[in-house]
């Protein structure tokens, strides 16, 4: 659990960090408003590039995680 909430805690201020550098600007209206180009990049690059990376990071990790039945039945032996 502690895992998962440290993802999303960092998750959430990378995006925040790339779409303020971005030049990003929020609206205190409901008038219309227009971003900057860069910081529609920014937001394309958040949502769509970047999880990209870390999923493909993630599958990379996951080939060199090796889980044999040898090990799973030691597993299972230390289990009180």
């Amino acid at each position: 659990m502690f895992s998962e909430k440290s993802a999303t805690l960092i998750g959430i201020a990378l995006v925040g960090l790339i779409i303020g550098f971005g030049g990003y600007i929020e609206s205190s209206n409901s008038g219309n408003f227009s971003q900057q180009g860069s910081a529609i990049q920014a937001i394309y690059l958040c949502f769509s590039v970047l999880p990209s990376l870390l999923i493909l990071l993630s599958a990379l990790l996951m080939i060199r995680y090796s889980f044999s039945e040898q090990q799973l039945l030691k597993i299972k032996q230390l289990k009180p």
